[in-house]
């Protein structure tokens, strides 16, 4: 069944969403490392539900999903402030996912937020 106009696919795989995230983040002006450090995360939790047969599309993804990868980051030994981290990042990549899922814009540029650019540091 075809999505309405506006609103994701829910059949969307997690490393096409991911893309989508990163841009999202870049173009809100978050800083590289928040950038980097939300996408290791999401991938590692890809990575993890590859393993464990767990789910490849965001639509399929469970509480239970994201607490079977924190368990699995705490028995392999990460310290709590990296699980911390870690849930974090995969928090804001589901919030931004459910965003969209949730709402229906007018215009594609709806999700856009304009924000002011990083004031340049003067060397």
């Amino acid at each position: 069944m075809p999505t309405r106009p506006g609103r994701p696919d829910l059949t969307l795989p997690i490393p096409v969403a991911l893309n989508s995230f990163t841009l999202a983040l870049r173009a809100d002006n978050k800083a590289p490392s928040t950038v980097v450090t939300y996408r290791k995360a999401v991938e590692q939790f890809a990575a993890h539900l590859a393993a464990t047969g767990g789910p490849s599309t965001i639509g399929a993804i469970s509480r239970d999903h994201v607490r079977g990868f924190l368990v699995a980051l705490q028995e392999s030994g990460s310290r709590p402030a990296t699980v911390a981290s870690r849930f974090r990042s995969v928090q804001q990549f589901g919030r931004w996912c459910a965003e969209r899922a949730r709402s229906r814009p007018a215009s594609p540029l709806d999700f856009i937020r304009r924000r002011s650019p990083r004031p340049r540091r003067r060397s």
